[in-house]
């Protein structure tokens, strides 16, 4: 039967700390802290000792006779962090936390100004497409209020279209055109006045257009065309064909297209017949 736990006087404790222990033919490195003795494996693990607190032999190599208060005291000490070190700990983690803050912030920042910044381009962009295509509109409208023309003529824009199916050259057509107080036609919008004379079928008539050799394209009032719509072929007159104006030498035959500006209503000659 074992003894009963009882603390070791200095000479017992000397004896017993020696490389092997003595009872169980093991080594010895570990030490109890209540009985103040060196145990091996074995001892720690019987019914003595199995409720003490027990550690490294190491680390009582140098207080083993300060007692068991002091000695359990220096242990706990030395396995606690002290609080500065906790306190240095903390501080580490809270400064980690408010740099990784900081950073979730400025990357949420520079996404929100890319965002913004791809938005506004695209407005931009949106509205200078929009303008580029939007269509030349004419400064007025087809018909234009207290404005007519001659019977049988087509109202366009501000002027008035008449249709002569007499064939004659370009010169011939201007003459015929001006005994009814009208030229050969001016156009200010090509689109609209296809659209205007569409009714009367094919075409192949001549218009107020033409130029001398190596020089622009004028009307007959010698006003400079301004290009807003393409004249094919190398001729010195303008004709309209079928929606598209050509141009051909002036000597050839071909139906006359008539223009007049629009009359205002109250003058003499308000919308008289020709």
């Amino acid at each position: 039967m074992e003894d009963s736990p009882r603390l070791r006087t200095a000479e017992e404790t000397e004896l017993s700390a020696e490389d092997v222990c003595e009872k169980h033919g093991e080594d010895v490195h570990l030490f109890c802290v209540e009985e103040q003795i060196p145990l091996c494996t074995v001892c720690r693990e019987s019914g003595a000792h199995k409720s003490h607190t027990v550690i490294p032999q190491e680390q009582t190599a140098s207080t083993r006779n300060q007692g068991t208060g002091s000695q359990l005291l220096r242990w706990k000490e030395d396995s606690q962090p002290t609080a500065s070190e906790n306190s240095n700990a903390t501080s580490g983690s809270q400064g980690k936390g408010a740099q990784s803050n900081s950073r979730v912030q400025n990357s949420i920042t520079w996404i929100v100004l890319i965002v913004f910044t791809i938005q506004i381009v695209g407005l931009i962009t949106t509205v200078f497409v929009f303008t580029m295509a939007k269509p030349n509109l004419p400064s007025s409208s087809s018909i234009i209020a207290g404005a007519c023309c001659p019977h049988g003529w087509i109202m366009n824009q501000e002027s008035c279209f008449h249709v002569l199916d007499l064939e004659g050259t370009w010169e011939a057509g201007q003459r015929n055109c001006s005994s009814l107080g009208a030229s050969l036609a001016v156009i200010d919008n090509l689109e609209k006045l296809n659209s205007a004379v569409s009714h009367k079928g094919s075409f192949n008539h001549w218009v107020g257009l033409l130029r001398e050799p190596g020089e622009s394209w004028k009307w007959l009032d010698g006003t400079t065309f301004n290009n807003h719509f393409e004249v094919e072929g190398e001729g010195q007159c303008a004709y309209l064909n079928n929606g598209v104006v050509s141009s051909t030498s002036c000597s050839i035959e071909k139906k006359w297209l008539c223009s007049q500006r629009a009359k205002q209503e109250g003058s003499h000659d308000h919308c008289k017949g020709t």
